[in-house]
């Protein structure tokens, strides 16, 4: 059983190797994305913290910025941080960042970051496909994620010892100094095998629910929880002319007397008087859905209609969105990523180690004949 498992993860890992190295390069590139792009966003501008000034209202903040830019902004993201501009999309235009206290655009978010880091996600994605070519690359990079799925569980059999006593187990737990060739890279891949193995296994399977529909309904089986009847996301509607303010003040003193904590709140304007606004509160540090919830007000009365934290969804919609944002490491916080990072940074040693390995093999199988 060993042998036939040893055949099968060595023929997945070279026909699947190409794209899963390029998936782990990318992947360990794209680690501190956010982080990185908003330490660009504050290098970009030259923005001194209001201090002891009065932050504007939401209200007096878009008209203030629509009547400066001439776009129609719908949507606003503030932050409880006074060192944190206020980043508002202005479709085209990019993301403008706004001083929170007077309105004034300061200028558009680091372009090149963003530029760099959405040619990683091209190449970590589609293999640097974009536009109407991504289906084909999409599908080939869904696939090779399957298959490095099946390798790290194949890999755990692989990778322990027949015995597990201390003499036996040493060798595949720790690195060796003074190895050579074969031997090095075979205590390589076995070592960073065995240290990642766990949130390899975690990367690879949230990339599953990324991909397959069958992985989406697969998690709420698992949790008991009935699936609903649209998995995809419906087309979001193109909004024309300028969603209209009235009522986002009284609403916006509903939504921080509902939660004072708040860190930064994304505010999304419907394109009708009548439709209630809606406030996407994050508690956390912007990647942790389980800090994230959803408050719905009445722009008419500013009451509650609808509050929708995380605890709210049933268990399958929790772990869906929670595996979403396990692919980045995101889900633990600034330590999740970076467990993340290294893991996928020793994936793509372990395809290297894999290949060398297998090339050895391959040639010293032609010598013998």
């Amino acid at each position: 059983m060993r042998k036939i498992l040893f055949w099968l993860h060595l023929t997945a890992g070279i026909l699947g190797g190409l794209p899963i190295l390029s998936m782990c390069v990318t992947g360990t590139l794209l680690t501190y994305e956010r982080q990185i792009n908003a330490w660009a966003d504050r290098g970009s501008v030259d923005f001194t913290p209001p201090g002891a000034t009065p932050t504007m209202s939401p209200e007096q903040l878009l008209t203030a910025v629509r009547r400066a830019s001439g776009a129609n902004i719908g949507t606003a993201v503030l932050y409880a941080n006074s060192k944190q501009p206020t980043e508002i999309p202005a479709g085209a235009e990019g993301t403008l960042l706004v001083d929170p206290s007077s309105g004034r655009i300061l200028g558009r978010a680091a372009t090149g970051t963003r530029r760099f880091f959405r040619t990683v996600q091209d190449w970590h994605r589609w293999l640097g496909a974009t536009g109407k070519h991504r289906a084909a690359p999409g599908a080939i990079m869904d696939a090779a994620n399957l298959v490095f799925f099946v390798l790290v569980l194949s890999g755990l059999f692989l990778w322990l010892p027949r015995k597990m006593t201390w003499q036996h187990f040493r060798p595949a737990l720790l690195f060796r100094r003074g190895l050579r060739g074969k031997a090095r890279d075979f205590n390589w891949h076995h070592v960073i095998g065995i240290w990642a193995w766990l949130p390899l296994l975690v990367v690879t399977g949230s990339g599953l629910v990324l991909s397959y529909q069958w992985a989406i309904k697969l998690t709420y089986i698992l949790t008991g929880s009935a699936i609903p009847a649209q998995l995809r996301r419906a087309p979001v509607a193109t909004v024309e002319g300028a969603p209209p303010l009235e009522g986002l003040d009284q609403a916006w003193a509903t939504v921080a007397a509902k939660v004072p904590g708040w860190a930064s709140i994304r505010i999304q304007l419907p394109n009708a008087t009548s439709d209630p606004l809606t406030f996407i509160i994050d508690t956390g540090d912007g990647g942790q859905p389980q800090a994230r919830s959803t408050l719905v007000v009445d722009r008419r009365t500013a009451k509650e209609i609808s509050w929708t934290p995380f605890s709210a969804s049933n268990r399958g919609q929790q772990l869906r969105i929670w595996l979403r944002y396990a692919h980045t490491g995101e889900s633990l916080g600034i330590a999740g990523q970076t467990i993340a990072g290294l893991a996928t940074a020793g994936g793509a040693m372990m395809m290297y180690t894999g290949f060398a390995l297998g090339l050895r093999r391959l040639l010293a199988w032609r010598n013998r004949r």
